[in-house]
């Protein structure tokens, strides 16, 4: 529940009277610095084009996270859109993600229950509605989380991350993933052992490629 004082915070940063760009909302934001930055984390290569450490960023990844803010949300997946546009682009150059999968990262049901939502399926779904991508489908059953883990945000360490995700997560129906080209999505990625599990997940069961993207780093 979000105290008087936060969501008169959140509510002056995505303002409820109004939809306007990321752009014109959060003009602080310096996307062009980071834009297209890949990054490598074992057999995770991840595409996360927003700095975390920038205050407005952080800010904004938070109050989906910890508070389910739509507005934020909306926000958030409007802002990735275009580099996963491009990124997709590319890659269709070379005949693959012509028409891909995309999921986000899963809760377990108890995680989900405390919550009440899951921040990397809002965010999901506002990217899958700001890319108007026809051919993409959103799947957001497909894969689940399987184990109950702990917070990778209060994990210490890469391996000790890696080791907490370990058969973390299970593909439903895998056959509807076989020879697919799949875009996974988190909100942050740290050390990147969770994207890199769920990558590896949806391979064994048969995924042709598996982008893994995040809205920050």
């Amino acid at each position: 529940m979000l105290t008087r004082s936060l969501r008169s915070f959140f509510d002056l940063l995505f303002p409820r009277d109004i939809h306007v760009s990321v752009f014109d909302t959060l003009p602080r934001i310096k996307l062009e610095h980071c834009a297209q930055q890949t990054f490598f984390h074992g057999a995770c290569e991840c595409l996360a084009p927003l700095p975390y450490k920038k205050p407005l960023v952080r800010y904004a990844v938070q109050a989906v996270k910890y508070h389910g803010h739509k507005r934020a949300a909306v926000l958030l997946g409007e802002t990735l859109a275009p580099y996963v546009t491009e990124e997709l682009a590319d890659r269709q150059m070379f005949g693959s993600y012509m028409n891909p999968l995309l999921m986000p990262i899963p809760l377990h049901a108890i995680r989900f229950r405390e919550r009440g939502f899951n921040q990397a399926e809002r965010i999901a779904s506002a990217l899958y509605n700001a890319m108007n991508y026809e051919s993409m489908t959103l799947e957001l059953h497909l894969l689940v989380r399987s184990k109950h883990t702990a917070s990778q945000a209060h994990s210490i360490g890469k391996a000790k991350r890696f080791e907490n995700m370990k058969g973390a997560f299970t593909v439903l129906n895998p056959e509807r993933v076989v020879d697919q080209d799949i875009v996974l999505l988190d909100d942050v990625m740290t050390t990147g052992a969770t994207l890199s599990v769920a990558q590896n997940t949806l391979y064994k069961a048969g995924a042709r490629n598996v982008l893994c993207i995040a809205v920050a780093h």
